[in-house]
């Protein structure tokens, strides 16, 4: 799991900072399009075979095409034709064959699956800053993780690919995903919930972003799911490199995009990650990683001391044939934005257990998930519907068009739910709401706290007049103008109060919006996004798309 715990694992508070001014074609579609290519084939051969038998002999021929029998009669009989004009014809006829044999051959599309078991182990501290002034908190923290489960392997065995293909989802089916978290003292455990065990796998940029197709995880499970060294691109060592480890005891350096979403930070500033690969006792090859990276997260700076020895069952090592991974990664990282520093020592060991090819079990597997397959292919979204809960809930996921990043906030008393982009952090629990802040490249941009507020009779619903009037209040000294106000109503019965001020604080420009939600049933939630004015252009309508993921909670008796 990510080893930045943020704020499932730990809740350390500090004073809000101001912003800072220093930035840091599907499976579906490929097998559909193999099939036409095999049909095209054949129709195309059955037309050569008539023309040949037409050229050369100029007797009648019957062709049989799906169960018919179409009779060819010339209305008259053709000269014989020299052998040596026929020849050609054939010869071209044949090469096409090939090559479209070829063609078919270097398209063809082989998915497997794997099973795979991984164990990770951390000991180390967290580091939260305090103030200038005073020494920094530090809190001993030990986390044991498990992983167990099923993952497809797509192969394309095209020569070469264009540029603007897609490639087939990946699917991973966990069986187990478990972490023992201890802080201080304190110890959580962290599981993967049963509706959530099936996901899809988006490889942009090479990093690993797990998601439900039809619904949205938790913050804990995202950070959970977060594995250094994942096995969906383990792979990318080798086909970055395909062409430099072709003989024994060489050695290359892993590219910085694949080095970034192996050590699961944003950028590698300097330092190298080297592989080199040599045969091993039992007939395999082993590749050895090491090195040392400096980069950054979330804007803060990190640097990574990586050991890892994989095994393969051939001597030429590839995806197929990984049999095991064993690494240590020492990680020293500064305090961010959004996440208190680390020390810590991680362990990982990932089992390649077996891979189903061409079985039964494969073909039950695959025919399990096809439901997730189509919905990454085709959905319906149906955000728009209502949650509805009763009074014993524990636990309603919010349904909706999944992606890659979307995060599922359920406020603990049930009132309200909200989705929001991976832009966004959450920091600090509050008693009946939570904050969170927008980094971008590494700059924090903006803070927005979401609380809910007491109930209010229909008949005494706050107007845009009375939310201008308690702004102007709060901000006291720091209001300037009112910029815009206006008020809205969803399609569900919410009334949305939007209102926007300027003003200044510690002497910078700052920008306020403010929201006020109120369900058909009175309930309020309350919405403060602050940014500094410099920062506006990169902050934009972060603000709507993040109100617009708010939706209230009814419970049923």
């Amino acid at each position: 799991m990510t080893f930045s715990p943020k704020q499932s694992l730990v809740r350390i508070s500090w004073h809000a900072r101001r912003p800072r001014k220093d930035p840091r074609p599907s499976l579906f579609e490929m097998v559909i399009r193999a099939m036409l290519n095999q049909a095209l084939f054949v129709t195309l051969m059955l037309v050569f075979t008539y023309l040949f038998f037409e050229t050369c002999l100029g007797e009648p021929t019957s062709i049989e095409i799906a169960a018919e029998t179409i009779e060819v009669t010339p209305s008259e009989p053709m000269p014989p034709v020299p052998l040596e004009s026929a020849l050609p014809a054939s010869t071209e006829a044949v090469e096409e064959n090939a090559a479209q044999k070829e063609h078919l051959e270097s398209n063809r599309l082989t998915t497997t699956a794997a099973h795979f078991r991984v164990k990770l182990d951390v000991k180390g501290s967290l580091v939260a800053p305090t103030g200038k002034d005073s020494q920094a908190v530090t809190l001993p923290i030990d986390i044991a993780a498990r992983y167990d489960y099923l993952q497809t392997h797509t192969t394309c065995h095209a020569k070469e690919s264009p540029k603007d293909s897609q490639d087939p989802p990946i699917i991973r089916e966990y069986r187990t995903a478990v972490a023992d978290v201890r802080i201080d003292g304190h110890a959580e455990q962290i599981s993967l919930a049963s509706d959530a065990r099936m996901l899809v796998l988006s490889l942009k940029e090479v990093r690993v972003t797990p998601y439900l197709p039809n619904a949205y995880l938790t913050r804990s499970e995202r950070e959970l799911l977060s594995v250094h060294f994942d096995s969906a691109i383990l792979d990318q060592i080798l086909i970055k490199s395909s062409t430099k480890h072709s003989q024994p005891h060489n050695t290359w350096d892993i590219p910085h995009e694949v080095v970034a979403g192996l050590l699961l930070i944003d950028t590698v500033d300097s330092g190298v990650l080297e592989a080199r690969v040599t045969p091993s006792d039992t007939g395999g090859s082993s590749l050895v990683l090491s090195g040392v990276i400096t980069g950054a997260i979330d804007g803060s700076s990190t640097t990574l001391t990586v050991q890892a020895a994989f095994q393969y069952a051939d001597k030429q090592p590839s995806a197929e044939t990984l049999q095991s991974l064993s690494a240590t990664i020492r990680e020293s990282r500064t305090a961010s934005h959004v996440a208190p520093g680390l020390e810590l020592e991680a362990r990982i060991n990932l089992i390649r257990e077996h891979t189903l090819d061409e079985s039964e079990e494969l073909g039950r597997w695959l025919a399990s998930i096809e439901p997730v397959r189509t919905a990454v292919l085709s959905f319906t979204d149906t955000s728009d519907s209502r949650t509805q809960l009763t009074s014993d809930s524990v636990f309603i996921r919010r349904t909706g068009k999944g992606s890659p990043g979307l995060t599922w906030h359920l406020d603990p008393e049930k009132h309200f739910d909200i989705v929001y982009e991976s832009r966004w952090h959450e920091i600090e629990d509050l008693p009946r709401g939570f904050i969170l802040r927008l980094i971008d490249r590494g700059a924090l941009v903006s803070q927005c706290s979401v609380v809910m507020l007491p109930p209010v009779p229909i008949d005494a619903v706050p107007t845009v007049k009375d939310v201008q009037r308690d702004i102007e209040r709060s901000l006291g000294a720091q209001f300037g103008i009112f910029e815009e106000s206006e008020e809205s109503k969803r399609p569900d019965g919410t009334t949305v109060i939007r209102v926007a001020s300027t003003g200044t604080a510690e002497e910078l420009p700052f920008r306020w919006i403010h929201y006020v939600l109120i369900s058909d049933q009175g309930k309020r939630i309350s919405v403060s996004f602050m940014t500094e004015s410099s920062m506006q252009k990169r902050f934009e309508t972060a603000d709507r798309s993040l109100v617009n993921g708010i939706e209230f909670l009814e419970i049923s008796p």
